[in-house]
């Protein structure tokens, strides 16, 4: 169901191989929803090695920490061309609000990552 608003409502970009979708302390302005490639959630390390926390595929979003977040807690980057559907935090913000079945659905799915 949470998915249905960047079905419905978000414009894509296509993002290329290496190319960063958003970096750490970037302002949160936007969430997202990869529709193909794979995209990389990393922080950047001191030694300047990135850490992958995250990788996303196709329908699975990025930046959810973020929503209650001023900035980005860290880069995400294209690991091949990529699709992702860009929606504004405030439209997302406001879906859940009007809409609790959307958190649910949204809760129900990182339960399910977890749990795979």
């Amino acid at each position: 169901m949470w998915l249905d608003i960047f079905l419905k409502d978000a414009p894509i970009r296509k993002i290329a191989k290496d190319t960063a979708v958003f970096r750490q302390e970037n302002r949160v302005q936007f969430i997202y929803l990869v529709r193909s490639g794979v995209v990389a959630l990393a922080h950047p390390m001191t030694d300047g090695v990135p850490l992958t926390l995250h990788t996303a595929t196709a329908n699975m979003g990025l930046a959810e920490a973020s929503l209650f977040a001023p900035t980005y807690q860290c880069d995400a980057v294209a690991r091949t061309d990529a699709e992702v559907a860009t929606l504004p935090r405030t439209v997302f913000l406001n879906a859940i609000r009007i809409c609790p079945d959307i958190a649910l659905s949204l809760i129900e799915s990182h339960a399910k990552d977890v749990q795979t």
